[in-house]
């Protein structure tokens, strides 16, 4: 063969129950491949040829199977790895005025192609200079002491390979306190001779967007104070009025709050309204609905609950925002809606998301450009810059023509820069109603403030180690298999055990009319498993007892199993009826085959009309016994000629029609093989013909049987068997 394939190996994934694994390349020999299973750990195990798998069809150019054996099987998560790795060495022997035969020679050179091939694959996985620059000392000459706690690397030449210091043994946090006024400075130290990497992070306050003011629980019209603000209804979701004081506590910000009607569309704007420092508790927003009122030392602010949270605690520390409508349209960048979902350019001023169910969105791809062909990807690609990656900032998405459906996303990750656009990593916070492809939208941003802050050291004990949790870490409280972790809001970590299932660990309980447990440990009761339990097509041969060779096994009259005694040669089974096993006897006479008759012709007979023709389809039989009964089967070529032809088929005994086999060939020049059984009682022992006669019934071409010329070339037979009743 020649070698025209550079495949050395196949890859596939386990899953459990798989455990055929083909590989497509020749091998000479079942030890000339390698078979590794790859753990999802990266863990690498070279498994043995027969102890844990067979090979099939070595030597076959197409290759052929790996099969597991029993205990073996690759599990889901595992990789299956099949390579060639032929031993290098070269078996042909080439003797003086020997035959000099190809096929050996070929596979000689075969050989040293695929050893050829295996070195390529093992050189594709290793480091190399390019071809357009070298290495002029690649030697390495460091030995095990001179390299113990070093990494690979490259003397000041760029040329020589040597160990360098380098490698970072531990890792060491503290805070940096700024000197006030000033921006705090991070600090790094790296010591070589022990590995130590010392980081300084500078310590800030907390971040957040918009005025800082505090929540009042009074709803009375009226003065909420200095810095505070207030609502007519105690519950968020029914208020329908903001009181907002004239000061934040140290500045007049009435002129700004008395903005918040200035749009001239019916939406005025959006009051965002989050919990400080925490940006994230709680967050609560609604629409600004009409014009607002400038009271005495305070501004009154008709609102409308859009989404968030229902309360929020008497005297809490909040941070107000507020997003203005522009004039006639509803705020932010112009946009086109799109319901497609890919993952791709939606175009240009165009937005969609990953899900055509609001609610289920995670990702929103929106075009680098706006509706008004602006391009503002600089500007999309700063919706993620904050710190606070629980939530980075609300996106507003507004329908213009109905600004009472909309959609409200918080980003909580990274956006990444595509190719014309930009996909934003949302959660789904709060939506009214629905968009419609094409519909015009508005898509507005309010960016969360960074994350600063400070705590103590703290340190984590489960009674025999500790982990120490430094300021600014989280302390995270991992489930295991079986075990589910949950933090709920008042300060509690609750841990509670799942159910236990066939491939999961977990709370299990046992039946104690099946099982005996003592002490942790589980047993199985006598007879505790009942046949109902036992699942249906489970028992296989080799778990049932041996028996004697070609018993057979039966029921008695009891309905328990009982063994059928072998037979002799030639008898067959043979039923007692009920309440008796059945026997081996010998067989009855009755359907026997007692004489087989057989005739064929390729002589062509055409037909034009409904009158019969004789097909020379035709045999003779002389039945031995009147109670015979003879089964007649025929395969006749019947095919149409000049023009379409319906034909029939008429098989007889003697001169009496037995069977009209109608509707026969019905294309120009088409034809085909019939078949024809037909069992007949002639009740005689004289001798007996048996024939087909023919006819065209419809259309205008010529029906023929055994047709023979340069369109075709027919042979017809018919068999006659007698059989003993």
């Amino acid at each position: 063969m020649s070698v025209s394939s550079t495949t050395t190996k196949n890859s596939y994934s386990g899953n459990g129950s798989t455990t055929a694994f083909a590989y497509a390349f020749k091998i000479f020999a079942d030890a000339d491949l390698e078979v590794i299973i790859r753990a999802s750990t990266g863990a690498e195990t070279v498994k043995t040829l027969t102890t844990h798998y067979t090979v099939s069809n070595a030597g076959n150019d197409s290759g052929g199977n790996v099969t597991f054996t029993t205990g073996n099987t690759p599990a889901s998560g595992e990789t299956v790895v099949i390579r060639r790795n032929l031993a290098l060495t070269q078996s042909t022997d080439y003797v003086e005025n020997d035959p000099f035969p190809a096929e050996s020679h070929e596979d000689g050179l075969d050989r040293l192609t695929m050893v050829s091939q295996n070195l390529q694959e093992q050189l594709d996985r290793s480091f190399k200079v390019s071809r357009t620059t070298s290495i002029t000392t690649p030697e390495f000459v460091d030995d095990a002491t001179a390299r113990a706690d070093k990494l690979l690397g490259f003397a000041s030449d760029g040329n020589s390979i040597e160990a360098v210091t380098g490698r970072v043994s531990s890792v060491s946090v503290s805070t940096v306190t700024p000197t006030a006024g000033a921006a705090g400075s991070a600090t790094a130290a790296f010591t070589a001779s022990t590995g130590a990497l010392a980081l300084g992070v500078p310590q800030g306050s907390t971040g957040h967007a918009g005025v800082s003011m505090q929540y009042s629980t009074t709803t009375t019209d009226a003065d909420p104070g200095a810095g505070f603000i207030r609502l007519n209804n105690a519950s968020l979701d029914s208020a329908t009025i903001m009181y907002v004081d004239d000061s934040d506590g140290t500045t007049d910000i009435s002129a700004w709050v008395q903005s918040w009607d200035n749009s001239t569309s019916g939406s005025k704007g959006f009051i965002t309204i989050s919990g400080n420092p925490n940006a994230a508790s709680p967050l609560v927003i609604f629409k600004v609905t009409g014009a607002v009122t400038d009271a005495s030392g305070y501004t009154k602010i008709p609102v409308a609950y859009v989404a968030g949270s229902t309360s929020i605690s008497n005297s809490a520390e909040i941070s107000v925002q507020f997003s203005p409508a522009g004039d006639g349209d509803v705020a932010g960048l112009d946009y086109t809606f799109s319901t497609t979902t890919a993952d791709a350019d939606p175009g240009t001023g165009t937005l969609r998301l990953n899900h055509g169910t609001i609610g289920s969105a995670s990702a929103i791809f929106i075009d680098d450009s706006d509706a008004n062909s602006a391009d503002v990807s600089a500007f999309l690609l700063t919706w993620d810059d904050s710190t606070n990656t629980g939530d980075r900032g609300q996106i507003y998405i507004t329908k213009k023509s109905a600004p009472a459906n909309f959609a409200i996303f918080k980003v909580s990750g990274a956006s990444t820069d595509a190719s014309g656009y930009v996909k934003l990593a949302v959660t789904h916070v709060a939506s009214n109603g629905s968009f419609a492809n094409t519909d015009p939208i508005a898509v507005e941003f309010n960016r969360t403030g960074n994350v600063g802050g400070s705590m103590d050291t703290f340190i984590m004990s489960d009674g025999s180690t500790t982990q120490t949790v430094n300021d600014g870490e989280t302390q995270t409280f991992a489930a295991g298999e079986g075990i589910d972790v949950a933090v709920s809001a008042t300060n509690t970590v609750t841990y509670s055990g799942e159910d236990a299932t066939t491939s999961n660990k977990g709370v299990a309980s046992f039946s104690s009319d099946n099982f005996a447990v003592s002490s942790g440990a589980v047993t199985i009761k006598d007879g505790g498993v009942v046949t109902a339990e036992i699942a249906d097509d489970a028992v296989t041969l080799g778990k049932m007892a041996p028996g004697t060779d070609g018993n057979l096994i039966s029921y008695d009259a009891s309905g328990n199993p009982a063994a059928v005694s072998t037979g002799s040669s030639g008898q067959v089974l043979t039923s007692q009826g009920a309440g008796a096993a059945p026997v081996f006897a010998a067989a009855a006479a009755g359907g026997k085959l007692l004489q087989i008759v057989s005739a064929q012709t390729d002589t062509a007979v055409s037909s034009n009309s409904d009158t019969r023709a004789d097909t020379g389809v035709t045999v003779a039989i002389t039945p031995s016994a009147s109670s015979s009964k003879v089964l007649i089967i025929s395969n006749i070529h019947c095919s149409a000629g000049g023009g379409r032809a319906v034909g029939d088929l008429i098989l007889m005994r003697g001169s009496s029609d037995l069977i009209n086999y109608s509707q026969q060939a019905n294309v120009d020049n088409g034809m085909g093989n019939f078949s024809f059984i037909f069992l007949d009682s002639p009740s005689t022992t004289s001798a007996t013909t048996y024939k087909f006669q023919q006819t065209r019934v419809d259309q205008s071409g010529l029906f023929v049987t055994s047709r023979d010329d340069s369109s075709g070339d027919g042979v017809s037979t018919i068999l006659a068997i007698e059989i003993g009743a």
